[in-house]
């Protein structure tokens, strides 16, 4: 059993229309079973989110709106299908069988996973068993009030690897380029198609920028399922880019074993040093970094303290060169804990809840440093357990 999903530009013509029909047929022929998961075509959503906006209509009420672009775009899919005598049916979220069941967040909801499966398997395996190909418009849900709403911009990729997970079935993406590639093709002429990249890495390019696919779909993919991204100018046997490896959902919350210290320089007006930076860098080859953070006055680097005497005389020797710079301090006895959350950056209040927990511990915060999905924070050594349990306890409590 595989899931199919479409792309706006894939879907952007009658051409394509009927040539990602085509695909299909070539896996029904062969015996697999498919579901098809279409977005709207491209520039579709925009228009209607800009629209909805400008009339200022409720958040029910504009995503009941935007979800209109994947609803043209399953029936214009079906009869594609149908034209080539593939038996399909849609299914539209206005049907009591609609299976994405979701929270009320319009605008960026959040799927009931534990229903939704039970729902997906009701609805979808029947029709498979009697040799029907269902087709989904992607990006849409429906809350348990029976409002439509929609998963936030570049849900359908969510929808498909939801399905994929919900039915054990294999995901394919297809869209408008090849894979995944070592930079955005259409600004850097030599970036090269990566055949294969672990979901880790998948994670922090989408949640950096990369328009490759939506980073919460892949919280979906199971261990066993095979992801690939494709070109929608061949057929499902086109080399892509597949990603393996899967996703721990769960808050993880740990400890490095090692203790840290921070080195500290300190000099005049240092952000507005050209190529300090670099200096630092270079001076630091050898060490382990594990932070970095700045201020006007000075700039802090964590290292492990078994490499804290050479950090500091490290430093020091850039500092004897420059004229800005005036000292170099250091401080151990320093612990490292890590926290990540694959939903920390649509989740509000995070670091708050990290303050509040330490400070109910009486636990002093000696740095903090962040990216989308992960928090470091720098205690002192001999608060590391307490630091540690409390944290883990807050945070999985109320994830």
């Amino acid at each position: 059993m595989i899931v199919v999903k479409f792309g706006g530009t894939s879907v952007g013509t009658t051409e394509k229309i009927n040539h990602c029909a085509q695909m299909i047929k070539s896996q029904v022929d062969k015996g697999e079973k498919v579901v098809v998961v279409v977005s709207a075509m491209a520039g579709d959503t925009d228009r209607l989110s800009r629209m909805a906006e400008e009339l200022k209509v409720s958040q029910d009420s504009a995503d009941e709106i935007m979800s209109m672009g994947e609803r043209i775009s399953m029936r214009l899919m079906c009869a594609a299908l149908n034209s080539l005598d593939v038996s399909s049916q849609f299914i539209d979220p206005i049907q009591e069988e609609w299976p994405v069941l979701t929270d009320a967040n319009h605008g960026i909801a959040d799927v009931i996973l534990k229903e939704t499966t039970r729902r997906v398997r009701d609805v979808i395996e029947p029709l498979l068993q009697k040799g029907i190909i269902p087709v989904l418009g992607g990006f849409i849900g429906k809350s348990q009030e029976g409002k439509v709403t929609t998963l936030g911009r570049g849900g359908s990729d969510i929808t498909g690897v939801l399905l994929g997970h919900c039915l054990d079935a294999d995901v394919y993406i297809v869209t408008d380029v090849k894979g995944v590639y070592s930079a955005d093709p259409t600004t850097i002429e030599n970036a090269q198609l990566i055949p294969c990249i672990r979901i880790e890495e998948l994670w922090d390019l989408g949640i950096h920028g990369a328009k490759v696919m939506h980073p919460r779909s892949l919280i979906y993919k199971t261990e066993n399922m095979t992801l690939k991204i494709l070109s929608n100018e061949g057929l499902l046997e086109t080399p892509g880019t597949e990603i393996v490896g899967f996703l721990d959902s769960d808050i993880q919350v740990c400890c490095d074993e090692k203790e840290k210290s921070m080195v500290s320089v300190v000099g005049e007006t240092m952000s507005s040093a050209p190529g300090l930076l670099r200096q630092f860098s270079e001076a630091l080859e050898a060490i382990n970094v594990y932070s970095i953070s700045a201020s006007t006055f000075s700039i802090t680097f964590i290292v492990d303290t078994d490499q804290e005497v050479s950090a500091v005389q490290a430093l020091h020797e850039v500092i004897c060169d420059h004229p800005l710079l005036r000292a170099v301090t250091s401080k151990n006895g320093v612990a490292l804990i890590t926290i990540i959350g694959r939903k920390f950056p649509q989740e509000k209040g995070v670091i708050r809840k990290i303050g509040e927990a330490l400070e109910n511990e009486t636990v002093t915060i000696i740095n903090i440093t962040t990216s989308s999905c992960e928090v470091n924070v720098f205690v002192d050594w001999n608060d590391r357990k307490r630091a540690l349990m409390c944290l883990d306890r807050k945070l999985k409590v109320e994830s």
